[in-house]
């Protein structure tokens, strides 16, 4: 908010004409100086959960990624209600947060589960990895491409590894333009194993699968690049002693080279700690998050830091949950980089989610907020930069109509507003078209029309949403 009261000194009334980029809907209207030197009305949306939509599934698991070129989701799940099969649609999401559907497509005509999905943003294409519960439960990939409200995948799948897999995550390497899974190789004692591969007109291929757990199994994987040293981090926990790991690796052309793994958090308590990373590319930080055996259970997180040598370091934990998280989900957690944030999505009796921020090698949480009135669980969760929005899919646990169907909704974590500490000019003296020209009274003049009701003596402040109170916060 910014104080008024400098529009008002003793003085003959100031007004400077100016062009409207947007229109100005009325007298006595706030607005900002941009840079181009128009004037646009003072805005904002509040802090809000949207409406959520049901897709009417059965889902077993849930993955949602954001299409650049398209401007829509892909969000794709295993269908319980269908034979388990894999399958997908893509969601547009409105600038007021509401969410259509469309049709549902299916990928795999098979029992699928540890779906997870990524966007090669070379290609325009989605690249789903799941578990192929039909077969020898092979590590499996499909690309798919969004037009419109639709999405085409590739004739066939791709198997990235001929032996069963679990857990499986990936992300994207926006400088080799390559994709890397990290997933637990069951038929090799369960060790963490890494594969790079690539995409090319429509094409999957995988290079040499390369371990990075040493002996250890690697229970609940979680994969992100590292933007800032060209590298990937993955997270997981040691499913013998729930110790939480962390390791960097370097990527080659189709192939990986790990650093020493280290464990970033030993609990003393033997139960599950299941993880998950995310990357902040403001701090240049990978932000880790997991229940803590020591802590009943408690939503954890720590800040690790990789080097240019290949190593990796950890702060201290700090908490975002203190109440037993049923499950920390390896895609509930997403970066808002128009904030700088973190964001955590999360079930503790009910679906809740809380924003964090990394400073140095510390994390600290805002306060968490419910994001749905029942247990939720297979989370997914995704950025929207066009409507500067969160967009969260899951399971709702305790439905009726019918039980454990997919639910989808966006969230604006953060009030928004197009007003800073330093960009009021002033009040528009009448309603300007947008790309017209009208007077705008500035610091120094006297604000004759469209203010009613105010209170002489007081000060008046413009709100974030454009409305004028005598408080000063909001």
């Amino acid at each position: 908010m910014t104080n008024l009261s400098d529009l008002f000194p003793a003085g003959a009334g100031k007004q400077v004409s100016f062009t409207a980029s947007g229109a100005i809907s009325a007298a006595g209207k706030p607005v900002i100086l941009n840079s181009a030197g128009t004037v646009t009305q003072v805005s904002g949306l509040p802090a809000a959960v949207n409406t959520p939509i049901v897709n009417g599934d059965k889902i077993r698991g849930s993955a949602i990624t954001y299409d650049v070129a398209a401007d829509k989701f892909l969000w794709c799940w295993p269908d319980a209600g269908n034979s388990v099969y894999g399958t997908s649609v893509v969601a547009t999401v409105a600038t007021d947060g509401t969410i259509t559907l469309g049709t549902p497509v299916i990928f795999a005509s098979t029992e699928v589960t540890h779906i997870a999905s990524v966007y090669d943003p070379d290609e325009a294409t989605h690249i789903i990895a799941y578990r192929d519960e039909g077969g020898p439960q092979y590590g499996m990939t499909r690309a798919g491409v969004v037009t419109g409200t639709a999405v085409a995948y590739a004739a066939a799948a791709v198997a990235f590894e001929s032996a069963s897999t679990s857990y499986i995550s990936l992300c994207y390497d926006t400088v080799s333009n390559q994709h890397v899974i990290a997933y637990c190789d069951v038929a090799n004692s369960d060790i963490g194993t890494c594969i790079v591969g690539t995409l090319v007109s429509g094409t999957l291929s995988y290079g040499t699968a390369v371990t990075y757990s040493g002996a250890i199994d690697s229970y609940s994987n979680s994969i992100v690049y590292d933007i800032g040293h060209d590298s990937v981090t993955i997270g997981y926990s040691d499913n013998v002693n729930h110790d939480i790991y962390g390791v960097v690796g370097v990527i080659g052309t189709k192939t990986v080279t790990f650093g020493t793994p280290v464990i970033g958090h030993a609990p003393a308590a033997t139960s599950y700690n299941t993880m998950a990373t995310g990357y902040d590319e403001t701090a240049g930080k990978t932000l880790f998050i997991f229940q803590d055996g020591d802590n009943s259970g408690y939503g954890t997180a720590m800040v690790s830091t990789a080097s240019a040598t290949n190593t990796i370091s950890f702060g201290t934990t700090s908490t975002f949950a203190s109440n037993t998280t049923t499950y920390v989900y390896p895609r509930g957690l997403a970066y808002d980089p128009d904030r700088g944030k973190m964001f955590i999505t999360f079930d503790e009796t009910v679906g809740k989610y809380i924003t964090g921020t990394i400073t140095g090698t510390t994390a600290s949480f805002d306060t968490a907020t419910t994001l749905y009135a029942t247990t939720i669980a297979y989370i997914g969760t995704a950025y929207d930069p066009t409507n500067d929005l969160m967009v969260v899919a899951f399971m709702d646990d305790l439905s009726t109509a019918p039980v454990d169907e997919g639910t989808i909704v966006t969230v604006r974590a953060v009030a928004t507003s197009n007003l800073t500490a330093t960009n009021f000019i002033g009040i528009a003296d009448a309603a300007i078209s947008s790309a017209a020209s009208g007077n705008i009274t500035v610091k120094g003049g006297i604000a004759a029309t469209g203010l009613t009701s105010l209170t002489p003596g007081s000060d008046y402040y413009a709100q974030d949403d454009g409305s004028i109170t005598t408080s000063s916060a909001g």
